[in-house]
């Protein structure tokens, strides 16, 4: 009988130590999880002919900031980056409504191009209005991540465009404080080119 009651109470306290994290890693995962009929296309399909056309026709479903996991710039970049439509359907996204500021788990598009130091999507969201000094989470801006990644070009790209290199991230620091080489050290503190 001791034994019996010493197991209840021992799942009693596991139960009572786990559930909240085991019901947070339930909504973290099923949050926003719906995907919507623009990410079935591109998962499933991967053809930017009929993407384009769900768009063109308002049938990609919701195209705000929360509508599934990623939003719909954020799920184009890594499916069609390699389409030579790439540019003309994230065009069209934004142009139906897509937040070029949309905010996903990393953050907005930004931050995600400047930590791929891909410097096309970087000018490109940058001239479709993206603000160039949004924050993730953690306080950090697309110039910090190419700071931290030791991505020079993307950094200059983010300088050019006017990037805030005195911005703290949540943890008090700097871009230059997360230069990872000299070279983007020099860069921040303008004694590069």
């Amino acid at each position: 009988m001791n034994r019996i009651f010493s197991i209840i109470v021992s799942f009693g306290i596991l139960t009572m130590c786990f559930l909240p994290w085991t019901l947070a890693a339930h909504l973290m995962l099923s949050f926003g999880s719906e995907e919507t009929p623009l990410m079935k296309a591109l998962q499933h399909y991967g053809s930017e002919v009929v993407v384009q056309k769900m768009i063109a026709e308002g049938k990609a479903g919701s195209l705000e900031p929360g509508a599934g996991y990623d939003g719909p710039i954020h799920y184009t970049i890594p499916n069609l980056r390699n389409s030579t439509k790439f540019m003309p359907i994230l065009n069209q996204l934004i142009d139906a409504g897509a937040d070029v500021n949309e905010f996903d788990r990393s953050g907005p598009p930004l931050l995600d191009a400047a930590f791929a130091n891909d410097t096309e999507v970087i000018k490109f969201l940058i001239k479709r209005g993206a603000d160039v000094d949004r924050q993730n989470c953690y306080g950090e801006t697309a110039l910090m991540k190419a700071s931290q990644t030791g991505h020079a070009e993307a950094l200059i790209e983010l300088l050019n465009s006017g990037a805030n290199k005195n911005i703290r991230s949540r943890d008090g620091t700097t871009a230059l404080d997360k230069a990872k080489t000299e070279r983007i050290k020099g860069l921040l503190n303008g004694t590069q080119h």
